[in-house]
């Protein structure tokens, strides 16, 4: 499992090389579509952050906080850590090239998601019956955490 911040930054890496950019909206959501993947495909999360159900959809915090300052704007670099995550993991651009599930998960997700607009994106999160629908309820669990078992019922059900 890695930082959501770590994942976004892979999933920056991964979308300039298929020559795709995302606003950070748009970030959340594929963060949070691979890592439902993950937890579908595989069993195992992809982030170690929770998972938060917004008004807009899933959301991880800490990335939000993260890259709150873009608004709208394309975020077009790598994000940086906090000293404590480098001084014990020098490297922390993206995932491991040896990770390859996560690799996996992140281009699938990316080959079928990445081309979408943050508001084709939000709806893609915003289902019936999906996580963060049953989560939200109408508003009512706003802010709640959406449990990992919650998202691979419903990723291994849809895949």
């Amino acid at each position: 499992m890695y930082s959501s911040l770590r994942v976004a930054n892979q999933i920056i890496l991964t979308g300039q090389e298929k020559g795709l950019e995302f606003t950070h909206l748009q970030i959340q959501k594929l963060l949070y579509l691979a890592h439902g993947y993950c937890l579908g495909e595989y069993g195992r999360p992809l982030t170690k952050d929770r998972i938060t159900a917004w008004q807009y959809g899933p959301v991880s915090i800490p990335l939000y906080h993260k890259l709150k300052q873009y608004g709208r704007s394309v975020i077009e670099d790598t994000q940086e850590h906090c000293n404590e995550e480098k001084e014990e993991f020098p490297d922390l651009t993206g995932i491991p090239d040896s990770d390859e599930n996560a690799h996996h998960a992140i281009n699938e997700i990316l080959d079928n998601f990445g081309q979408l607009t943050s508001a084709q994106l939000v709806h893609a999160t915003h289902l019936p019956d999906s996580p963060w629908d049953i989560i939200f309820n109408n508003g009512f669990g706003r802010g709640n955490h959406i449990p990992n078992r919650t998202i691979m019922r419903y990723f291994r059900d849809v895949s």
